[in-house]
């Protein structure tokens, strides 16, 4: 049996790990990813050079109109997980985009390596057509989408003969994704008018 302490240290340790506000996902301010909270961490703007975060080639009218990008040195950036978007404040940020920033290089998967679609800036009409369209919808006039999924089978080298079929067996198989594009001129003369 435990003493009384070490069962209040005990309990306070599982409520402190289990807290639901932990589990909650939240995005990243630099990829835009839900991510667990726990594995969020703060960042101080000021010790990282966020003009990495800019994308030059956007058009003007689709920058970033819900925050202050002046203030954050027109950084690309997720405003929901920004704690003040009005001026350069602490924003959570995954360890992948913290890594990347701390080197000194722009993540990979960063808005401004052009992940940023500038939802929020589209025109009232197109965004409420948007918000209003099923996933068949959005299937139809996507320009690309995941249609097949192809597997490689190959034979690992150095692996035991077993008994287990090839082509069932993850340990022989890899997969591979191919994005196809749509043809969407032929699509729309096959659709009926509006």
């Amino acid at each position: 049996m435990c003493n009384l302490e070490r069962q209040q240290t005990i309990a306070r340790t599982w409520q402190t790990e289990m807290n639901p506000m932990l589990w909650i996902p939240r995005p990243c301010a630099v990829c835009g990813r839900r991510t667990k909270q726990n594995l969020l961490s703060e960042c101080n703007p000021l010790r990282y050079d966020l003009t990495l975060l800019r994308n030059p080639s956007l058009p003007v009218e689709t920058l970033p109109t819900t925050y202050n990008l002046e203030a954050y040195d027109g950084a690309i950036l997720c405003p929901l997980a920004l704690k003040d978007k009005s001026k350069k404040s602490v924003f959570e940020i995954c360890s992948s985009c913290k890594s990347s920033l701390e080197a000194k290089e722009q993540p990979v998967d960063s808005l401004a390596n052009f992940h940023y679609f500038g939802k929020d800036e589209l025109p009232l009409d197109v965004r409420e057509a948007f918000e209003q369209s099923t996933v068949y919808d959005i299937m139809m006039t996507a320009h690309s989408r995941c249609t097949r999924i192809t597997h490689l089978f190959s034979d690992k080298g150095n692996s035991e003969p077993s008994d287990e079929v090839k082509a069932t067996s993850q340990r022989y198989s890899t997969g591979n994704i191919a994005v196809f594009t749509q043809d969407i001129a032929t699509l729309r003369s096959v659709l009926p008018p509006p």
